[in-house]
């Protein structure tokens, strides 16, 4: 979270040699929700709108109560498979409201059209339609089908 609290202190630039290094120091890691709805923060406020753009799809994949939940929008709880807690809806209790409070109005429309972008819908649609099937399918080459196709998902704005 050194990249979270960066940003909290008001040091963008530190937040971004922060986040780049622990991509760098950790690259098969998959991602905490607000960890990178931060990053997608901070990328944006340095003006990389293609890297802030790529993160902010990674984090709604992470959770997909998270953006909704920032930009103010109902979400129910999907029926779907939840691959850990930080996917689920009661995740976002553990929310610091610190970090909700980051986001300026700017930086909320961006995240808002960017979220309710064609490419995003059509991404969030599919990933939500493989979750419902993984919710029953059982362990087999189906299975590893669609865990495939949601990996390829989460990396598609890589």
């Amino acid at each position: 979270m050194l990249g979270p609290l960066y940003l909290l202190l008001g040091e963008t630039a530190a937040a971004v040699r922060s986040l780049e290094w622990f991509e760098k120091a950790f690259p098969d890691d998959r991602g905490e929700p607000f960890q990178y709805l931060c990053w997608a923060l901070a990328l944006y406020r340095s003006g990389d709108i293609g890297g802030a753009s790529r993160k902010l799809l990674q984090t709604m994949l992470l959770n997909l109560y998270l953006i909704p939940h920032l930009l103010g929008i109902p979400q129910g709880e999907l029926d779907i498979w939840h691959g850990s807690n930080w996917a689920e809806k009661g995740y976002l209790e553990y929310a610091p409201p610190e970090l909700f409070r980051l986001w300026d109005h700017q930086a909320l429309e961006w995240a808002k059209e960017t979220y309710q972008s064609p490419k995003f819908r059509q991404v969030r649609a599919r990933y939500v339609e493989i979750h419902e099937q993984l919710r029953h399918e059982p362990v087999g080459p189906r299975r590893s089908q669609l865990v495939q196709e949601a990996f390829e998902l989460e990396a598609s704005y890589d």
